[in-house]
């Protein structure tokens, strides 16, 4: 088994983790970024509670029921 090594290992595939990933990676390090869920930023798609996430695909006036006014 080849032995790999890593200059950071990262707890948590979150916007946080995600974000502190890719700025260790530009600047050359090697990370291991782990996350329980099936994918990394998997929680950040029901984030908003309905409100940051309109679909393309919604009408007007279903967009502007997600924003209170």
């Amino acid at each position: 088994m080849k032995k790999s090594t890593f200059d950071a290992v990262i707890v948590g595939g979150g916007a946080a983790g995600l974000f502190a990933a890719v700025q260790a990676s530009t600047r050359g390090r090697r990370i291991l970024l782990l996350e329980k869920n099936s994918r990394c930023g998997k929680k950040l798609l029901i984030t908003g509670k309905g409100r940051c996430n309109v679909p393309n695909a919604s009408t007007a006036e279903v967009a502007l029921k997600k924003f209170p006014l």
